[in-house]
């Protein structure tokens, strides 16, 4: 008997309870590719700022690699069609010790909704990003 009321009590609480993520929903995707020795990342941007996906980039012809797992983002200051965007790298080598990826790789005012080419330190990234209009 107790079964049987605790089974509607549960459905209740199921029916009524938020999920966490609820408000982090994706509203819009992004991609970037590094076009020189290579590494590719791409993910879904959430409502709450923060980037999922996930990737890899290689330097250093191999030698100096880093997964992607994480980042963030908001729309560019006074703008709704170009975003700051900044990606987290996880070090899996540094033979050479040089620190590239000790910090995250942030850029700012890509446009939305078209393909950008963007060159920092003479690596040429492509962005991708997608976001439907407000």
């Amino acid at each position: 008997m107790r079964r049987f009321l605790l089974l509607p009590l549960l459905a209740a609480t199921m029916l009524t309870a938020t999920p966490t993520h609820a408000s982090s929903g994706a509203i819009g995707s992004w991609a970037a590719i590094d076009i020189g020795q290579g590494g590719h990342a791409a993910g879904t941007m959430q409502q709450d700022g923060t980037l999922t996906g996930g990737g890899y980039i290689v330097v250093a012809d191999g030698l100096e690699r880093a997964s992607f797992a994480s980042g963030t983002w908001q729309f560019s200051p006074g703008t709704t069609d170009h975003v700051d965007l900044c990606l987290t790298p996880d070090p899996v080598s540094d033979p050479l010790g040089l620190g590239l990826f000790n910090q995250s790789f942030c850029f700012s005012d890509i446009p939305i909704n078209q393909r950008t080419e963007i060159t920092v330190a003479g690596v040429v990234t492509l962005f991708i990003l997608n976001v439907p209009g407000p």
